[in-house]
């Protein structure tokens, strides 16, 4: 998704320095900052959120235990990036 330079900047500050304690109801128990943000949820489930290094975008990547479980975490972390 897109972003502008002011949300771009604040998300990447958030990611760091607030990070969130739920996503998607499920507790984070760990953050992966190898590749993007990584936040290592309950159940093996998961939440990615990568700011481009050349653009102004932000993805975000889950994986859950069902299709309805990933809809959620991946509306949590569009969420979170546009808070």
């Amino acid at each position: 998704m897109k972003l502008t330079p002011d949300i771009q900047a604040n998300l990447r500050d958030r990611l760091i320095s607030s990070p969130p304690e739920r996503l998607g109801g499920k507790k984070v128990l760990n953050i992966d900052q190898t590749d993007g943000v990584k936040f290592i949820l309950e159940d093996d489930a998961w939440v990615l959120i990568r700011l481009s290094g050349t653009e102004p975008l932000a993805r975000c990547y889950a994986e859950a235990n069902s299709p309805t479980e990933l809809e959620v975490l991946l509306e949590s972390g569009e969420s979170f990036i546009h808070s």
